[in-house]
């Protein structure tokens, strides 16, 4: 299936939530990024019984793109027949994304359609101090508001005590067989190249990383942003690479990372737990929580934790398998998109006797 310039939708599939269609409003699905991962695995995985429809605003295209791709979804918000649209499901990350959204959820209280969102953004006390008024606008327009962390959870009910927030992590598909660690010294890195998700860090802790173990590997696999990776022994730069591939890439390494200073709960983490691969991440938002024993926590921006926690994961490859199999675990239990239907229950079941 193809995508339009305007969004597209979903091939019709029925779903068992509180309506009989959702539709989802967010970044165009067919982009790279975790909002857009999240709504590909929304679309792969639609519960029996309910039809979902996408509805595009954003682009990574540019902002004249994603102007036109707004203004096409308040047409379509605005003019669509209630009963085709359902609810709508918001899906909100940051700053101009809170502001599409605000409106879009005031299009939908006028119209009298019920509306949800999720709260894809991490660490949201400088945003919500910076557009405040969009903040409180969509809490007060959504009927029910997931949030991917409890401290969003906490930061949203803080905001508007009155709003009906709850967690709602994502979640992501997990193989039925486990394929084992090629045991190569091969480290993934994937997300932005950029200060908020450590790369700075990362590269800074590499050289130490060599002089444990100088055949070791690192790929850098995500588009370019503000940090320029120095030229170092043993470092690859793949630049964006389209999902399905960093899931391929999560196969074909040991441990992966991901240093950054801010984070909700993110796809690549999840991803690389449900491969069995241990995980080296920083101890921000619920990402300590979430690894538990399936990788090592570190401090965010710490050098030297950073370079330790690799070094012994590639110094024990059986240390690191059994690590790799807990986190696998982990997420079977808890984080499995074969439960997004229960997601999808929970936060909708308030919006089911407002759908004509």
């Amino acid at each position: 299936m193809t995508e339009a310039a305007s969004g597209g939708e979903a091939a019709d599939a029925p779903v068992p939530c509180a309506t009989s269609v959702i539709t989802h409003v967010g970044p165009r699905r067919s982009e790279i990024g975790g909002m857009q991962t999240v709504l590909r695995d929304y679309e792969a995985n639609v519960p029996d019984g309910t039809r979902f429809r996408f509805i595009a605003t954003y682009t990574t295209r540019g902002r004249a793109c994603s102007g036109l791709l707004f203004a096409l979804a308040l047409l379509r918000v605005g003019f669509t027949p209630r009963k085709a649209l359902g609810s709508v499901h918001l899906h909100v990350a940051k700053h101009g994304s809170v502001w599409r959204k605000a409106t879009i959820a005031g299009i939908c209280r006028r119209r009298a359609i019920p509306v949800a969102a999720t709260v894809h953004a991490s660490q949201l006390e400088d945003d919500v101090c910076r557009h405040r008024s969009a903040w409180k606008r969509l809490l007060a327009r959504c009927e029910a508001i997931g949030a991917l962390s409890h401290k969003a959870v906490k930061d949203l009910s803080t905001l508007d005590p009155t709003a009906r927030v709850e967690h709602v992590p994502n979640r992501v598909p997990v193989a039925p067989t486990l394929v084992p660690a090629p045991n190569t010294k091969r480290v993934l890195f994937a997300g932005a190249v950029c200060r908020r998700k450590g790369v700075d860090v990362l590269m800074e802790a590499w050289p130490t990383v060599l002089e444990h173990h100088a055949d070791a590997e690192l790929l850098l696999a995500g588009p370019a942003a503000d940090v320029t990776p120095p030229r170092l022994p043993g470092v690859r730069v793949l630049g964006a690479v389209p999902p399905q591939h960093v899931r391929a890439l999560i196969r074909d390494v040991d441990v992966a990372v991901l240093p950054s200073r801010s984070e909700g709960l993110p796809v690549f983490v999840l991803e690389a737990m449900a491969a069995g691969r241990p995980v080296v991440a920083t101890d921000i938002g619920d990402l300590a929580e979430l690894i538990g024993d399936g990788g090592r926590v570190v401090p965010p921006g710490c050098v030297t934790s950073l370079a330790s926690a690799l070094s012994a994961l590639l110094a024990d490859p059986v240390s690191a398998a059994d690590r790799g199999e807990l986190g696998r675990r982990r997420v079977v239990q808890r984080y499995d998109v074969v439960n997004l239907d229960v997601d999808l229950r929970r936060l909708h079941r308030r919006l089911a006797r407002q759908v004509a």
